[in-house]
């Protein structure tokens, strides 16, 4: 796949790829269709403080655009509800691992709608998947810990190999941290107008986030700010289902001049 400035190019294929996703698959072409959208996705994301060090937009090296994966995912998303029925499971798995790489994605526009992505997949979701994905998310964020930042760093002209790798470090863990907590968030943004048994254990999660720099913090927010617009008008129902010390730190959030 290649990225091309041509806006008549891209407005037409746009709506080529549009058709193409809600045409309805023979079940061996859905698995080949599969397999294309998600090659490009799986390359470049952050698992090192290497690969940290060398994100840069003008990359001439191998690595997709991130330009072209913002295309693919929502293509992925409609290929998905459209195909849901013929879809094999070990498929969906794959699909979902391959989004939840994407959550700590390099760019950070690309993280944001991997979230968006991963929260349309888990409405059509499993009770098991959704277990584990708040599983594997909450391990991640108690994993990855913001270790003190030297803002001295910053303000080097020519900081040492030690400094360079300090601070490599700090941006990976922070990639990682916030990708644990757009999962999290994904979870509570697929049940807009419910809540599950887990619910409650997943914001307790997300408030821990709270504290932390952007873009985390303003993921958590997100995600309380979203929860108050589709949960206030049932909420003296709802929260019944949290325990007392849920329902203060509730009250403290969704009340806070963020959400105003």
């Amino acid at each position: 796949m290649s990225d091309y400035e041509d806006a008549d190019l891209q407005i037409l294929s746009a709506r080529i790829i549009l058709w193409y996703c809600n045409y309805r698959h023979t079940p061996k072409l859905v698995a080949q269709v599969l397999n294309m959208l998600l090659e490009p996705l799986k390359s470049t994301n952050v698992d090192n403080v290497i690969d940290l060090m060398s994100i840069d937009d003008n990359r001439t090296d191998d690595s997709v655009s991130w330009h072209i994966k913002s295309k693919i995912l929502p293509m992925l998303q409609i290929f998905f509800f459209r195909n849901l029925f013929v879809i094999d499971e070990k498929y969906v798995q794959k699909i979902m691992d391959v989004i939840c790489g994407l959550l700590a994605d390099p760019q950070i526009e690309i993280r944001q709608l991997a979230a968006v992505t991963l929260s349309g997949l888990i409405r059509c979701s499993q009770r098991e998947a959704i277990d584990n994905l708040k599983s594997r998310f909450e391990f991640q964020l108690k994993q990855f810990k913001l270790p003190k930042r030297n803002r001295g760093i910053a303000k080097q002209d020519s900081p040492s190999p030690k400094d360079k790798l300090q601070s490599a470090t700090y941006a990976n863990i922070l990639v990682k941290r916030h990708a644990a907590t757009l999962g999290l968030s994904a979870l509570v943004q697929a049940f807009p107008y419910e809540v599950p048994q887990w619910m409650p254990e997943v914001l307790e999660l997300l408030h821990s986030c709270m504290t932390d720099p952007t873009p985390i913090k303003t993921a958590a927010e997100k995600a309380f700010a979203d929860f108050k617009r589709t949960h206030q008008d049932t909420w003296h129902e709802q929260q019944s289902l949290f325990t007392e010390d849920q329902r203060y730190m509730m009250s403290n959030v969704l009340t806070y001049n963020y959400f105003a």
